[in-house]
């Protein structure tokens, strides 16, 4: 069932995003996409459509039973001569910096 998730992530991503944009499975259920020639203020719009796309989804009749697709998500801009895994980094600390944040208000919110 696992591996129909990940076929199912994979292709979302595909449908959302489009076929000069590169998207990587970067481990387990984790993937990294890749947005060719665009900025930070695109990206975030690009973040929006694959939100929607989700939701959809996850409200839509294809549904894996039991499943619900959720998204975790950090931006980082490659500019000429930076080493890859930096920006690889700096999105993935990113990503945990907001988990981090939307826990706090989760549990901040149960007392």
């Amino acid at each position: 069932m696992g591996d129909r998730v990940l076929m199912e992530v994979a292709n979302l991503l595909k449908e959302t995003f489009r076929a000069s944009d590169i998207i990587i499975r970067y481990g387990g259920d984790e993937f990294v996409v890749m947005l060719n020639d665009t900025d930070q203020e695109r990206s975030y719009l690009a973040l929006d459509r694959l939100q929607r796309a989700i939701d959809r989804w996850n409200a839509g009749e294809e549904r894996i039973p039991g499943y619900k697709m959720s998204l975790g998500w950090g931006v980082a801009i490659y500019s000429r001569g930076a080493e890859f895994h930096n920006v690889l980094d700096s999105a993935d600390r990113q990503m945990l910096e907001r988990k981090n944040s939307s826990r706090k208000l989760t549990t901040g919110a149960m007392r």
